[in-house]
């Protein structure tokens, strides 16, 4: 749920399988000015950023397993936070 939020990756997932299905949302800051998101997305990580990439992806991997073996809410409150 929650709808694809502009998103056209989700807008095709949607499209295809419909809008109920679980999603991992996860990155690494944003920009200041609302104008700024599509080449902020688009750009290489900067030198501050790179070292936390593996833990991301770590962490992502960690909550799409504890999925497969526990309910939504569980998850949620285990990897649902901001920080490093």
């Amino acid at each position: 749920g929650g709808g694809h939020a502009g998103h056209n990756g989700l807008r095709s997932c949607d499209a295809m399988i419909g809008p109920d299905y679980f999603r991992v949302r996860m990155g690494i800051g944003r920009p200041e000015k609302k104008s700024m998101v599509s080449s902020y997305v688009l750009s290489s990580f900067d030198a501050e950023q790179t070292p936390h990439l593996k833990a991301l992806v770590e962490a992502g991997a960690k909550a799409v397993q504890a999925l497969m073996k526990h309910d939504l809410e569980f998850v949620a409150s285990r990897y649902s936070r901001k920080g490093p």
